[in-house]
């Protein structure tokens, strides 16, 4: 009787600590768990951010890009004009000149 009571105990020890162990083991998976989540977490607002700021660098550079385009177009047409205006001084000058020299033979003429 008492071979068996101390049998039935030491089964009862046994259970308990298979329990305790299966307790420890719930925990840790439930911790590493969290942490894994977490950690994804993080990485993922990380990756986040990162793409985030990529396209505003992105947007920038297109903006800074449109900008110099624009200047470049402008001072090109200014410089178009100034072009055509210095051309077309010069066309009137030749044009007065010539029509003075034609006025002036004209005039010894007579």
């Amino acid at each position: 009787h008492a071979h068996h009571h101390a049998h039935v105990l030491r089964l009862h020890a046994h259970e308990q600590r298979l329990h305790a162990l299966h307790h420890a083991h719930v925990l840790w998976v439930h911790a590493h768990h969290h942490a894994y989540v977490l950690r994804f977490h993080a990485h993922y607002h990380a990756y986040e951010q990162r793409l985030h700021a990529h396209h505003h660098a992105h947007e920038q550079r297109l903006h800074a890009h449109h900008h110099a385009h624009v200047l470049r177009l402008h001072a090109h047409h200014h410089a178009h004009v100034l072009w055509v205006h210095a051309h077309h001084h010069a066309y009137v000058l030749r044009f007065h000149a010539h029509y003075h020299a034609h006025e002036q033979r004209l005039h010894a003429h007579h």
